[in-house]
């Protein structure tokens, strides 16, 4: 999902942050949808969550969702496939062959193995209480087994565990459900000091990698993201730049973290290998960097802000820091009427 065009908007209003990580450390079970099962997969943290003692509940339509997608896959399993799409009003094809076909139905096999063997899997008995074409149309718009997922957490109290925020504000606003993602369950981890801090990095990194976006952002996810883009304004940086600025971001923090972060561009510039024409890296970094905190902040009042910060945790390398501040000076300057 490396296009800034597509991605999961996973964050949330603050309140959630606080509610779902409290609900989650007094041990209210959780109620995974299919996307939540996937997304773990795909960070390799199915084993991360297992640390949790939370009771882990997976609607049986979930389940059988699953093994809908091993029993689509297997109908190509000898002959590969072969699809046509359009993107940006091109035609696209996509050819998997046979090999491919059959590691995705391992895959997918390994889930529901997963699902089986480390989730209470139940039926959505608060179905049955829905008008028939109710049900139906919750089905038609939001998939069945994502409403199982809500009408489950709420007939039980559990957390719905969710990636999408819209579907989380959703199952809130209409069934007074609280709800959770990834990178929730990857602060109550670290939090709870059941992985530590380098692992909570690396998966959450990943998780913006993955185009999971607005995902609140520190000082070490920005430097890693900057690593990963090679000290470019590109993806993920770009991605994760935008986590400085998540609704969950605590106030005041947004500067804090963003000067920090220039801290690290500073401190391991010695150690950065550029390419030659990226020999300005820090100040195009700076600016993206400004780019976004204007974005929440008048201009006035930012600046300020960020001197304050500059000058206290650079106090003890002042060269940088005399850099540093012409740098913010000049981005201010440049965008004076």
């Amino acid at each position: 999902m490396a296009s800034p065009d597509l991605g999961i908007f996973t964050t949330g209003p603050y309140p959630e942050l606080v509610i779902a990580e409290k609900l989650i450390k007094a041990g209210k079970s959780l109620v995974l949808d299919i996307l939540a099962i996937t997304t773990l997969s795909s960070l390799n943290a199915l084993d991360d969550i297992s640390l949790l003692t939370n009771e882990k509940i997976v609607t049986r339509s979930t389940l059988e969702e699953l093994n809908d997608l091993i029993r689509e896959q297997e109908s190509s399993s000898h002959t590969g496939t072969f699809t046509v799409g359009i993107i940006d009003g091109q035609y696209v094809k996509q050819v998997l062959s046979p090999e491919t076909v059959q590691a995705q139905i391992e895959h997918l096999q390994q889930l529901a193995d997963w699902v089986k063997a480390n989730c209470t899997v139940v039926p959505t008995t608060a179905a049955l209480k829905l008008n028939a074409l109710e049900k139906q149309d919750l089905d038609g718009k939001l998939g069945k087994s994502f409403i199982d997922s809500i009408l489950t957490a709420r007939e039980m109290g559990c957390i719905l565990y969710a990636e999408e925020m819209p579907l989380r504000g959703y199952a809130y606003v209409n069934y007074q459900v609280n709800g959770c993602a990834t990178f929730i369950i990857l602060r109550v981890l670290k939090e709870l000091k059941l992985i530590d801090a380098a692992r909570y990095h690396e998966k959450t990194l990943h998780l913006v990698s993955m185009n999971y976006k607005f995902i609140p952002a520190d000082a070490d996810i920005l430097y890693l993201a900057a690593i990963k883009s090679k000290f470019e304004l590109a993806f993920p940086l770009n991605v994760a730049l935008e986590g400085l600025i998540a609704p969950m971001m605590l106030s005041g923090y947004e500067t804090f973290e963003a000067v920090k972060f220039f801290y690290k561009l500073y401190a391991e510039k010695v150690t950065v290998i550029l390419s030659a024409d990226n020999g300005d890296y820090i100040e195009t970094l700076v600016n993206a960097t400004l780019d976004v905190l204007s974005r929440k902040f008048p201009s006035q009042n930012l600046e300020e802000d960020l001197m304050r910060k500059i000058d206290r945790l650079f106090m003890y390398i002042p060269i940088h820091q005399q850099n540093l501040r012409a740098l913010t000076r000049k981005y201010f300057a440049s965008r004076m009427p």
